[in-house]
């Protein structure tokens, strides 16, 4: 499966950057989401202070190779030299096979404007039933595994054992007509039934701002009222934004019982009387 390694070039400065280096299996649809000021946090500031960039180098390598061609790229300090708006005779992205930039002419100004516009309304919701294995579990897999960083696990025994809770309805999917899933999560629940934790939950870049996590959410917390729904967010993920945007409850940090990792403990609202 092919990787790419891309860079994107800022049309003014953002304080003293004026490049971002980034790496993705799927270039058009990494790029719409820095459009809409996902993907990192300087892509994000970039759309909040106004400042439109454009692609200004690509280079295609394998998935496996791609996020270290990228360490690669960015250790060499001066990402101007790879530009093709900053150098008249640009480098190529070391370790990879260049692709001019005309192949995907793609600029945020252009793009910014086209991004999201579907109708949220078009979006289905619902808790899975086993009739759904066939048409959610294949897509849920490939979701995850595209998202696997910002998410910070697979499930143990990888994707695939989401099928028990997709048969169970444990799984909240998101649809874009009938046949394009865009976003999920599934959930477990103690024996007594009164807490439910949300173990994952994630929505394709591209549609990414659109509400549809908070939808999900909503839609887990609609049939289990009785439940206190809760999850627990490692503390270097973009996800902990998502969680306080959406109204939950900040409770406790604690370290993970094996890795040592720092996890946030929040509380959704519903039973609080606050939704």
């Amino acid at each position: 499966m092919p990787g790419y390694v891309y860079l994107i070039h800022f049309n003014d400065y953002l304080h003293h950057a004026r490049h971002y280096l980034g790496c993705t299996p799927n270039v058009l649809r990494r790029l719409t989401a820095h459009a809409k000021g996902h993907g990192s946090r300087l892509c994000k500031a970039l759309k909040e202070e106004g400042i439109e960039w454009k692609l200004g180098a690509l280079g295609s390598t394998t998935l496996k190779n791609m996020r270290k061609l990228e360490r690669t790229a960015k250790a060499w300090k001066s990402a101007g030299r790879f530009c093709e708006y900053c150098s008249e005779c640009p480098l190529p992205l070391p370790g990879t096979t260049p692709i001019s930039t005309l192949a995907i002419p793609f600029d945020s100004r252009s793009y910014r404007l086209a991004v999201g516009k579907f109708d949220i309304g078009s979006i289905s919701v619902w808790l899975t039933q086993a009739r759904d294995i066939d048409l959610v579990l294949p897509q849920a897999v490939a979701l995850t595994r595209e998202n696997t960083d910002e998410l910070g696990f697979i499930p143990i025994g990888g994707p695939y054992s989401m099928r028990t809770e997709i048969a169970n309805g444990q799984f909240c999917v998101a649809f874009e007509g009938e046949q394009k899933l865009v976003g999920h999560a599934y959930f477990t629940q103690s024996v007594d039934r009164k807490t439910l934790t949300i173990q994952q939950c994630v929505v394709a870049e591209e549609y990414r701002g659109s509400g549809i996590g908070r939808k999900i959410v909503e839609e887990i917390a609609r049939n289990n009222k009785n439940s206190l729904i809760q999850c627990n967010v490692r503390d270097d993920l973009p996800a902990n934004e998502f969680w306080k945007a959406i109204g939950c409850m900040h409770i406790a940090q604690r370290p993970h019982k094996t890795s040592g990792n720092l996890l946030n403990l929040y509380h959704y609202p519903h039973m609080y009387g606050a939704v």
